[in-house]
């Protein structure tokens, strides 16, 4: 009984503290918003997107209504907002359109699953799976523009690198998460086992975030 209680309190802290951790890189972003580079600017709109929005869900699943169709928005507005990130860092990398085609393709594609194939009321596992699988393609084309170009010198003073780094890290950790989902939620135990170590990913990325957003304030890159 002791234990039943110790590992509810446990896992109840952790889900508190994983929807609270977007609040520091999101005041960061509001405090050192006019030293930010461009780029950084939407990281900044995605952190303040991304706090409302897990005040919304946290309002909404205390008053038992179902938050999923945020999730079903969120997803569009977080891919697009670091996709155009991406953009202006990677123009030079791939063709100047690329980027924004496939913004409007994955929006495109993600309207579809929510309409016909996955429902609002539904957890959009294609649309999140495509999402993390495009952004790492994403951050590891950054990293590969770094090494080809090799003009940083101190890579961890670099807001970006740590920004950079908090995505790959998160969005690879979580991409099999997503995928086996709606497998997983048919076995509590593991299904439960999953979202901890979803909820440590998500700390951990945001902070990354917050480190990044440090350092902007005294290099904007």
């Amino acid at each position: 009984m002791l234990i039943s209680i110790f590992l509810y309190t446990w896992v109840d802290a952790l889900i508190d503290i994983t929807t609270s951790s977007t609040l520091l890189p999101a005041l960061l972003a509001l405090l050192l918003f006019k030293k930010q580079n461009a780029p950084l600017k939407y990281l900044s709109y995605l952190l303040w997107v991304a706090t409302l929005v897990e005040i919304a869900a946290y309002f909404l699943a205390q008053n038992q209504i179902p938050n999923l169709p945020l999730l079903h928005v969120y997803v569009i507005i977080e891919f697009a907002l670091l996709g155009w990130m991406y953009q202006l860092y990677l123009y030079r990398f791939y063709p100047k359109y690329l980027i924004p085609v496939i913004i409007v393709v994955f929006t495109f594609l993600s309207i579809l699953n929510s309409i016909f194939v996955q429902k609002i009321q539904t957890f959009n596992t294609y649309a999140r799976a495509l999402e993390n699988l495009l952004l790492i393609v994403f951050a590891l084309s950054f990293f590969y523009k770094l090494l080809k170009e090799l003009k940083v010198k101190y890579l961890e003073k670099k807001p970006i690198f740590w920004i950079n780094t908090g995505i790959l890290i998160y969005f690879s950790g979580s991409l099999f998460i997503f995928i086996f989902s709606n497998f997983l939620v048919k076995r509590l135990a593991l299904n439960t086992q999953m979202w901890i170590i979803h909820a440590f990913l998500n700390i951990v990325h945001n902070i990354f975030y917050a480190i990044g957003l440090w350092l902007s304030r005294e290099n904007s890159e």
